[in-house]
């Protein structure tokens, strides 16, 4: 029996019977949330709506201090942001050739080069990235292409 009068002899049975029932409140959590989803997603909904303004005039008052964090948590999250971006690009999307244009001048450097049209298809939504332009510049070497490298011109329609 606990002697509910001894805070040391309460804090050791609430710490054992948290790690005995741990997984039965996993359960019970899971179970609560499928069957209250669209009540939880609703109060949320509403809090969000009532709480709109409230958010926007902190945003308005904390500008530079909000923005000074972001700036700080890229800079230290910085290789695991990139991690995750790779990630997902690898998992989902598929560069497709668009169109071919044979020889030209680059807008950005001026040399010569060949210009090339791709977007990118997403696989998890189904939707294409807008066309993006690129200049590939080459020469060639005893009869070898040398690739001198490439320009990105822009994103749009062609």
């Amino acid at each position: 029996m606990v002697d509910w009068s001894n805070p040391e002899e309460v804090k050791e049975y609430q710490k054992k019977y948290r790690e005995t029932h741990k997984e039965k409140a996993k359960e019970y959590k899971k179970k609560y949330y499928e069957t209250h989803k669209e009540k939880l997603k609703a109060n949320q909904r509403k809090y969000r709506e009532t709480h709109k303004e409230e958010r926007k005039a902190y945003r308005e008052t904390h500008k530079a201090e909000l923005k000074a964090y972001n700036k700080k948590y890229r800079e230290t999250h910085k290789e695991e942001i990139n991690a995750r971006i790779r990630e997902y690009g690898a998992k989902y999307y598929v560069t497709k050739h668009h169109s071919y244009v044979g020889v030209c001048f680059c807008e950005k450097c001026g040399s010569k080069g060949y210009k090339k049209y791709k977007r990118r298809y997403n696989k998890k939504t189904g939707k294409y990235s807008p066309i993006m332009t690129y200049v590939y510049h080459q020469h060639s070497e005893y009869g070898k292409t040398v690739h001198d490298g490439v320009c990105f011109i822009g994103m749009g329609e062609l």
